[in-house]
């Protein structure tokens, strides 16, 4: 048997184990880089779409994200819900189609357009991208949560954005962060998520279902105890 010289210093070398903090960073960051950037990627990929068609009929690209509910969302953020219903003499509505959209996007819509000078329209389309790039990531969490890993997870992020309707994700329409809104407020299927969560950096209140789960079983142990 030949005993072979080792180096006293690689001897006495201890391989250091990658550090847990360091670890959960990063894992962290992948799970809120990676769903945003395929929603990002798909963002793109629909603008381009949109301009190719918009060439073809010497149409404004940009109005193409801001039309129909997009330019009653705008008026109501600019002027508030209109004062009356008007029922024209062939029993069609004149006036008041306001009453049927929701205020929250709306109320946030001009609450964003105060740093961006203004621009109603603006503001709609960059909130619509945030809460789509939001969607993204909490569909991701709960895919991963649901225990079936984080690449399901991606893969559910590109199939939602790859829908024909997912363009509404980008324009100025409420259905984005109507989705985001649904998204958050989904219980999980696993134990302990919303630690896991606060501690992704996401709030607590982001996810009410999961909180009001806590509660009750929070309540059911202390009856059983």
């Amino acid at each position: 048997m030949t005993v072979q010289d080792v180096p006293l210093a690689a001897a006495l070398t201890i391989p250091r184990p990658e550090s847990q903090p360091r670890r959960l960073i990063e894992s962290r960051s992948l799970d809120l880089a990676i769903p945003v950037a395929i929603r990002v990627g798909e963002m793109i990929g629909q603008l381009l779409v949109v301009i190719v068609l918009a060439g073809r009929t010497n149409v404004d690209v940009a109005s193409r994200f801001t039309i129909w509910d997009g330019q009653l969302y705008a008026q109501i953020a600019r002027f508030g819900y209109p004062d009356r219903i008007s029922i024209g003499s062939n029993k069609s509505l004149e006036s008041g189609a306001g009453f049927a959209f929701s205020p929250l996007y709306p109320a946030l819509t001009k609450l964003l357009s105060v740093p961006l000078g203004g621009n109603i329209l603006v503001a709609e389309l960059v909130l619509t991208c945030t809460a789509g790039c939001v969607f993204s990531v909490l569909v991701h969490l709960l895919v991963r949560d649901a225990g079936y890993g984080r690449r399901a997870g991606y893969l559910a992020c590109a199939v939602v954005g790859l829908l024909p309707m997912a363009v509404v994700l980008q324009m100025g329409y409420a259905e984005a962060l109507f989705a985001a809104l649904s998204a958050g407020g989904t219980p999980s299927r696993k134990q302990g998520t919303v630690e896991r969560r606060r501690g992704f950096g996401v709030p607590r209140w982001c996810y009410p279902a999961d909180r009001l789960r806590c509660r009750r079983t929070d309540r059911g142990r202390g009856a059983s105890g």
